[in-house]
């Protein structure tokens, strides 16, 4: 029996556009481009990009509150007896632990269970700056969601074997969560203000508050957006600038700075969809 309601059509589906990458293949043409990381350019070379221009200060304080922040808000529900809303209330999200603005610039490296197959392309490593761990990072951890991140068939090597491979040592890349006076010193002469992250030479610099708290800019949650951080410094690593949203409503590319604005697209942390 019809109730009198009428359910509000849903939107069709977004269409993902096609994207034009640097990398574009594997196989002889995948081996070129990760083969440049052995000849990375020297700091201020184009590919030596910090990874966003400094947001102004008052965007990390003072988030917007847009329907798509608030989440799915409705109408109250009102219990007819007790005259109250019935549904239980949320549990709050744990506030994340604070990170230390500067370390001691040592390093833990993540051990690797397996060597790198012979012949592997590209090498690299995962470290954490020694005091991280008492603000919840862990070097393994981090480097196996490094490792999973960057083995996916929607990442720049789309899951080929012996392309870009972890090691514990000797590497051709180096990927660190640093805390963000650590972070500036190897970014530097990048300006990253204690703020961003960048890749300069053989180094990818992850600055640890990001890695905990994300980016207001990025409201794809903090899993997608780690996806995106390490996406984004790895591309530069095999050469990729800065790209621009293509138009409103459609998925960001993942070379867009997506930790400091959005223009209009949505957020995305892979390379190929």
């Amino acid at each position: 029996m019809s109730s009198g309601r009428h359910r509000a059509p849903r939107p069709a589906p977004r269409a993902v556009p096609r994207r034009h990458r640097a990398v574009v293949g594997l196989g002889a043409a995948g081996a070129l481009a990760l083969g440049a990381l052995a000849m990375l350019g020297p700091v201020g070379a184009e590919s030596s990009v910090a990874e966003e221009t400094p947001a102004p200060a008052a965007a990390d304080s003072a988030p917007r509150r847009t329907a798509a922040s608030l989440g799915n808000v409705g109408a109250a529900v009102v219990d007819p007896v007790r005259g109250r809303d019935p549904r239980p209330e949320p549990e709050p999200e744990p506030e994340p632990e604070p990170v230390p603005y500067a370390g001691p610039g040592t390093f833990e490296v993540a051990p690797v269970e397996q060597p790198p197959p012979p012949g592997t392309l590209t090498t690299y490593t995962v470290e954490v700056e020694r005091g991280l761990a008492a603000s919840g990072i862990d070097a393994a951890e981090v480097a196996a969601q490094v490792r999973a991140i960057l083995g996916d068939p929607r990442s720049w090597v789309r899951g080929e074997a012996g392309v870009l491979e972890p090691t514990a040592a000797d590497p051709d890349l180096r990927i660190l969560v640093t805390t963000p006076a650590t972070t500036d010193r190897f970014c530097a002469p990048l300006n990253t203000r204690g703020e961003l992250s960048c890749r300069n030479g053989g180094v990818v610099a992850l600055n640890a508050v990001r890695w905990v708290r994300g980016s207001l800019a990025y409201d794809g949650g903090l899993r997608g957006y780690r996806r995106y951080l390490v996406n984004h410094e790895v591309g530069h690593a095999l050469g990729n600038g800065h790209e621009s949203c293509p138009g409103p409503g459609l998925p960001a590319p993942v070379m867009l700075q997506q930790t400091v604005v959005l223009d209009g697209c949505v957020p995305n942390a892979w390379p190929y969809p």
